[in-house]
């Protein structure tokens, strides 16, 4: 889009032209290179060591404007207690769509709430604790979620479609406390020393559906993400309730998303940014 010239000059100088065609370069940015480029030259002819400075207005957006990107969130607050607090929302509101099932805030909060006291009740879970979550997708996918994070612990998605090897890899490095997974995916855990709940054989339709006393904070993992591992052993990385709240409220402040809108929940949950 632009030819940089250098021309012949005199002992201690030379000329330099810039030319631009009009149609594939702004005038402004044309001005900025040409100036960018003089205060380059400058400091490299004054600078025999060839260090060069960032311009002043340059170090001021780089630096200043650039990274000026500080925004209050609700840090202190859960991933479930943020839903919860949707569901005093819009209760009545669809949360879920799964083939011919519909679910509204209220209910879904209240069938995961049965599940987290069915847990709660039978294990006992501490905050950072881990539980492996292989379901298919479905509404016992969010359910599931939303119940290992209102019982305080955090969840490691595994996706039954895993090699063998994968999956045991996985359930050995986070030293999962249970798995929470189809009856049709029981088999691949059998060698497992933990427990295995089938989650189509708890009842969510009757039970306590109170939302659970909560007994994790901000600071608490909410679940672990494994890498591929094609460099070697898969990595887990740990992420905290604060830093998905953070990456929502990022979310909510880029992409306008209003009651009337629906979001198509298409990625695996072994994927961080789902």
């Amino acid at each position: 889009p632009f030819v940089l010239n250098v021309l012949q000059g005199g002992k201690d100088s030379f000329r330099v032209r810039l030319v631009a065609h009009d149609d594939y370069i702004s005038e402004e940015f044309l001005s900025y290179f040409s100036d960018y480029y003089k205060e380059s030259l400058s400091q490299l002819l004054s600078n025999r060591e060839g260090d060069l400075k960032i311009t002043s207005n340059d170090y001021q957006q780089v630096v200043e404007d650039w990274n000026g990107v500080e925004k209050s969130y609700p840090s202190d607050k859960t991933v479930s207690k943020l839903f919860e607090d949707q569901v005093l929302k819009t209760p009545d509101n669809i949360a879920v769509i799964y083939e011919d099932i519909e679910l509204s805030y209220d209910e879904l909060n209240k069938r995961s709430n049965r599940l987290a006291h069915y847990l709660r009740s039978n294990y006992k879970i501490a905050p950072d604790d881990i539980l492996a979550l292989c379901l298919d997708r479905s509404e016992y996918m969010l359910i599931g979620i939303l119940a290992i994070l209102k019982l305080g612990g955090a969840y490691v998605p595994i996706d039954p479609e895993y090699p063998l090897e994968r999956i045991n890899y996985i359930l050995s490095d986070t030293k999962a406390k249970l798995v929470l997974t189809n009856t049709i995916y029981r088999d691949i855990f059998s060698d497992y020393g933990s427990s295995i709940i089938s989650v189509e054989g708890v009842d969510l339709s009757t039970g306590v559906s109170s939302n659970l006393a909560s007994i994790a904070s901000s600071n608490n993992l909410a679940y672990v993400i494994y890498t591929s591992g094609t460099t070697g052993n898969p990595k887990g990385v740990m992420v905290e309730h604060k830093s998905v709240i953070n990456y929502i409220e990022n979310i909510k402040h880029h992409i306008s998303i209003s009651s009337l809108d629906t979001v198509d929940f298409s990625t695996n949950i072994g994927f961080d940014l789902t």
